[in-house]
């Protein structure tokens, strides 16, 4: 299985936060045989959505993948 995944952060909540967040969730994700996408850590601060550029960045990514990877679903 597949899954989307958009990791949020805004600029007043601290960063850790943000990156120990995203590393649960896509560890708690894969131990159950689900494929996170989501936005790599160098794509954005720490791989989470902060703006509108990251947001538009990660929606082109799960685009790509929705149209591109239909082998995956």
């Amino acid at each position: 299985m597949v899954f989307g995944v958009i990791v949020g952060n805004r600029g007043f909540f601290p960063d850790h936060l943000a990156r120990s967040g995203r590393q649960e969730m896509i560890s708690a994700l894969n131990a159950q045989d689900i494929k996170p996408i989501v936005l790599g850590e160098n794509d954005s601060k720490h791989g989470a959505v902060e703006t509108r550029q990251e947001a538009a960045r990660c929606a082109n990514l799960l685009r790509n993948i929705a149209t591109k990877s239909t082998a995956l679903w």
